[in-house]
């Protein structure tokens, strides 16, 4: 490999990232003693499985369209570090309130029960500023993140919808035929925003957190058939985002250079594309994948044989940390403006 080439997939861009990394350290030894635990928890939760009442029913016929906005706005939902519940990005609901990705998935519903015709082709690209400022009002004074890059991204979307799959995100499947390395290569081809990649010691990385979340939950909506039905689905790492990192030092697998760590736990900006963001998600990355060798073979459980692959291994530990966020507390986020997740 040439020194200016890069890597084929986001496993040997982790594994390199992971290896040169100088802030960031995978705890190897750890891996194999944290593996029960969590198989146990995956066991004992099907937390995995899709089902909420603001997606979409695999029932209904925009299920995949509706899915493909979703992640395609599934991004940064940052509000200032000292931000009360009241003053961050809130959408009600049947009489609830959501923040962050809930709040996103709660605006879609709220008008899809409208009547807004949001899923199709020709509203997302030709849709103005003001019709999706309504669909995202907040019931605070904080609207949504970055929501000048939303509508950018919304537009691209819906314009090569039409212009390359007849409107549909469904026949970018198809053309798929249940591969989700080569739908990860037609998202790529015609949707720029998805294309999450970068430089870390002059060899290009790839991370491709949204497309690959993209197909986790098209796979975990469809629980693995029909349009869910991709047979190299465990071609999919865990989704580098905030969250995970988290749970992984938790459980004592990832560790922070105490520079690092003192930075994170200021609340300082980590900067899209800098060497400690890209190993923190690499690492992130590379950590699920040990624990996935160790899992190699192992079911969901005696009743469901689902494989663990790293999307199911991902959600636990999301879950984890959503979980644990009290004894958690200590360990930072870090924090990042980007649209890649």
């Amino acid at each position: 490999m040439k020194e200016e080439e890069g890597f084929e997939t986001v496993q040997e861009s982790a594994e390199f990232i992971a290896k040169n990394s100088k802030d960031v350290f995978v705890n190897q030894n750890e891996i194999e003693k944290i593996a029960p635990e969590l198989e146990k928890i995956i066991s004992e939760n099907p937390i995995y499985q899709w089902g909420h009442q603001l997606l979409p029913n695999k029932e209904d016929n925009n299920c995949i369209q509706w899915i493909f906005l979703l992640d395609t706005l599934n991004f940064c939902f940052w509000s200032p570090i000292d931000a009360t519940d009241d003053e961050k990005f809130t959408i009600e609901y049947n009489q609830q309130k959501y923040t962050g990705y809930w709040a996103l998935c709660a605006a879609i519903k709220k008008a899809l029960d409208k009547g807004i015709p949001l899923l199709d082709a020709n509203f997302m690209e030709k849709g103005s500023e003001e019709d999706w400022k309504i669909i995202f009002q907040s019931s605070t004074k904080t609207p949504i993140p970055q929501f000048e890059k939303r509508i950018e991204l919304i537009k691209e979307i819906g314009k090569e919808l039409n212009k390359n799959f007849e409107g549909n995100f469904i026949n970018a499947i198809k053309q798929s035929n249940n591969s989700s390395k080569k739908l990860i290569e037609i998202v790529l081809k015609h949707f720029p925003s998805y294309r999450d990649e970068c430089f870390f010691l002059n060899k290009k990385i790839k991370i491709h957190k949204r497309v690959q979340i993209l197909i986790a939950d098209i796979w975990s909506c469809f629980s693995g058939k029909d349009f869910g039905l991709f047979n190299d689905i465990n071609l999919i790492t865990m989704f580098a985002d905030y969250r995970v990192p988290q749970a992984l030092v938790g459980l004592g697998l990832m560790s922070y250079s105490e520079r690092l760590f003192k930075k994170l736990s200021n609340g300082e900006i980590i900067q899209s594309g800098s060497n400690e963001e890209i190993e923190i998600r690499g690492c992130s990355v590379y950590a699920v994948e040990c624990l996935r060798n160790v899992m190699k073979n192992k079911k969901v459980s005696e009743i469901n044989q689902t494989e663990i692959n790293a999307i199911i291994i991902d959600f636990c530990l999301w879950n984890v940390a959503k979980e644990r966020s009290n004894e958690y507390s200590k360990i930072p986020i870090h924090r990042t403006i980007t649209h890649f997740y």
